[in-house]
């Protein structure tokens, strides 16, 4: 009995101790709570989230994927906001109970899966797509492929279609050796690997559990697929006055006609500005005349003949590897050869040549035999300074900013109605100055209103300008039976239009509905993500049934059949006023030839890329090469439209691939929920500074951080998605 009892007592310490062991495993290898990758010291450790701790090789598996795309620096930051984001779900992962365990990784791993977070748009076009909770599937990169399967049929090259069949005809075969190979190329062991694997994982299990939620109808499925095909394709020249400000041409008899036309505006800005011109400081008015100077020539110089074997007498020997310590005399004689001396610096013979030119013109006009904008106007390169004598403006006199040190130290000491010498500056040309006047104390509206004039008449004229050109685009070709706009102006295929991207005024969700339509095109080198919504359905076709153009070239063609359902009535919407030019008359501008911009079939919306809210002049206005009867202003540019042509959907075509269809909106859905999740957590997590990273900081050369990492910056929620893709700004750093 003594026996019996000494055999169970000692059989249940071994399962105790079994069991602690057990337990002490789990704990060690499953990431179920704090963080991934094992222990490690602070050094080791790349982010804290909350408690949740990445290490080291975490980092080193993010940076060195294939999937993170950044450069450089862009590629730190990015792995280290795709542990972010893993930390994020993971931990809520564990708070509901969510465990991996290392069996199940191993199975996933043979499946040839790869977990990854790194943000989904700015991951490349890859063979194999990553999942919006984070699969990547690794093809060829872990698999080898049989030429048979065991039927004896060929088996087709691996894609993502057809990986499972060839699986189930067993002509695929998980490679060792691939497995390996993959693993070495993100710099770290196997079993270091799994482990954060297993994080991943857990992770992935979080975003599958919150991409499950999404649910799609067959009725919304159907709206999105008529709001899909309900597009139009349309070209717009574009007339932007800040182009134009670029292209002026003000001389002196400009500016002094400005201020006689529009006299009170220029008071008024005196008025508003009259504390800066109170007891001021010594400034000049300067004058610049720059004349560029080309490079000289290469030219090549042949290489010098080498020493023949042997020569020189003496009795060194000629074919010792080193010199010879011999006597005698003569070249060869086994004397070590000096070191030719360094070159002397090149001439830059081209710029000595303009310098003698401007110094000449100096000359004459000291002299008295030249003015100075005679001379401007003669050898200026840049084009603006021959029309206002080259006037830079009233500078400070202790600090002229000229762009160099060299350059404002030539008018330091200048007096009025002096010239500086000529200054060469490598690689640019030849400046020289004129200190034409000087001021000080407190000044009148008769000495500054020139300089104020000159911002306010390039604003305002090139603004005339931009109507005028647009106007006189459009009379063009609405002329005779109306012209092509690709006609008139070289055509442009537009991709990506980064002014509607950027444009405070279209919400957010039209331009992730802009970018997944981008994306959808090929034009686009990232995944986009978009939010399901209710769509119109589509337009009606023309009232006579026809959508022939009255313009050649690009507007021939029929909308395909199936929509001519009159739309819902709408309230009549407010004139919009004529763009009339006004009678100012203006100065000269360089030449400029702007593009045709088109805009290949996008989808109806609110707010449309290049033309704003024209929406319904695109859809149910013009017909198909039709060019619009007036000029439209949007964002402070005027614009010229034609429609090119419309798409309709064709019924019956949806109810062939409805479950397709059905399949990518519940995705494009539940990467939505995933993102907004993620970028509500980072927010609070970032306002309650429980983000604490240890890399990604930007320093100068001396150490010193010149800018902070930005945690979550590479996150889109829901407001972030557009922003994000269009290099909009990250989530504020707390200490910022």
């Amino acid at each position: 009995m003594l026996d019996n009892m000494r055999r169970q007592g000692a059989s249940i310490f071994i399962y105790l101790i079994f069991g602690l062991l057990v337990a002490i495993f789990v704990i060690n290898i499953n990431p179920g709570q704090k963080g991934g990758g094992g222990c490690g010291s602070r050094s080791n450790l790349v982010v804290d989230v909350a408690g949740a701790r990445a290490n080291n090789t975490a980092f080193q598996i993010a940076y060195a994927s294939h999937l993170n795309v950044g450069q450089q620096k862009s590629k730190e930051q990015i792995a280290i906001d795709s542990l972010i984001r893993r930390e994020i779900l993971a931990s809520a992962a564990a708070d509901r109970g969510i465990r991996v365990t290392p069996e199940q990784v191993q199975e996933e791993v043979k499946k040839g899966i790869h977990f990854t977070h790194l943000p989904p748009y700015r991951q490349p076009l890859h063979q194999w797509p990553v999942s919006p909770s984070g699969r990547f599937q690794m093809g060829e990169n872990i698999f080898s492929k049989h030429p048979k399967d065991e039927a004896g049929k060929d088996c087709e090259p691996l894609s993502e279609t057809n990986l499972e069949s060839l699986l189930a005809r067993k002509c695929l075969w998980w490679d060792q050796r691939k497995f390996a190979s993959w693993v070495n190329s993100l710099n770290v062991s196997k079993p270091s690997y799994l482990d954060e694997q297993a994080r991943s994982m857990q992770a992935t299990l979080m975003a599958d559990l919150l991409a499950d939620s999404v649910r799609v109808s067959r009725d919304e499925a159907h709206a999105e697929w008529l709001f899909e095909k309900n597009t139009a394709t349309y070209d717009v020249v574009t007339f932007s006055p800040d182009t134009y400000k670029g292209l002026i041409l003000l001389t002196e008899q400009n500016v002094n006609k400005y201020i006689e036309l529009h006299k009170d505006e220029v008071e008024k800005k005196y008025k508003d500005e009259a504390p800066t011109y109170k007891a001021t400081k010594p400034s000049v008015r300067i004058r610049q005349l720059y004349v560029y100077a080309p490079p000289d020539p290469v030219v090549e110089e042949p290489a010098p003949p080498a020493p023949a074997p042997g020569a020189g007498s003496g009795s060194g020997s000629a074919e010792a590897p080193a010199p010879a310590a011999g006597s005698g005399s003569g070249a060869g004689s086994g004397s070590a050869t000096p070191p030719p001396p360094p070159p002397a610096p090149k001439k830059w013979v081209k710029g000595e040549e303009v310098k003698a030119k401007v110094l000449a013109a100096k000359q004459a006009i000291e002299a008295g035999r030249k003015k100075w904008a005679e001379v401007v106007k003669e050898m200026s390169t840049d084009e603006a300074p021959k029309y206002n004598a080259g006037d830079k403006g009233w500078k400070p006199r202790e600090n002229t900013s000229l762009g160099s040190a060299e350059l404002n130290n030539a008018v330091k000491d200048l007096k009025v109605g002096q010239l500086s010498e000529p200054v060469l500056v490598e690689g640019k040309g030849v400046y020289m100055f004129l200190v034409e006047d000087e001021r000080q104390g407190d000044l009148t509206f008769d000495q500054v209103k020139y300089e104020l004039a000159v911002p306010l008449a390039t604003a305002a004229w090139s603004k005339e300008k931009a109507k005028r050109e647009a106007l006189a685009a459009l009379a063009k070709a609405t002329e005779g039976g109306g012209k092509a706009l690709d006609t008139l102006f070289e055509l442009e295929l537009k991709k990506l239009d980064m002014e509607f991207l950027q444009d405070p005024t279209v919400p957010a969700e039209e331009k992730q509905e802009y970018l997944r339509r981008v994306q959808r095109r090929g034009a686009l080198d990232h995944p986009i993500v978009i939010e399901g919504k209710d769509v119109p359905a589509a337009s009606k076709a023309d009232a006579d049934g026809s959508s022939s153009g009255s313009a050649s070239g690009s507007g021939s063609g029929s909308a395909a059949a199936g929509s001519a359902t009159a739309p819902a009535t709408t309230p009549a919407k407010p004139a919009i006023p004529e763009i009339v030019p006004t009678t100012d008359p203006l100065p000269e501008f360089e030449r400029f030839a702007p593009k045709d911009v088109r805009y290949e079939n996008e989808g109806r919306r609110p707010s449309m890329p290049g033309v704003g809210k024209l929406t319904a002049l695109l859809f149910d206005e013009l017909r198909e090469g039709q060019v619009a009867k007036r000029v439209y202003e949007q964002n402070d540019v005027y614009v010229v439209i034609q429609l090119v042509k419309k798409g309709q959907p064709v019924e019956g075509e949806f109810e062939k691939d409805a479950e397709r269809y059905i399949e990518e909106l519940r995705v494009a859905r539940s990467r939505t929920v995933i993102d907004d999740f993620l970028y509500n957590q980072c927010t609070t997590l970032v306002r309650e500074k429980k983000i604490t990273t240890y890399r990604g900081d930007e320093h100068d050369d001396n150490g010193n951080v010149t800018r902070k990492f930005s945690p979550c910056f590479t996150f889109a929620g829901p407001h972030g998605l557009a922003g994000a893709a269009a290099g909009g700004a990250p989530i504020p750093h707390p200490e910022e």
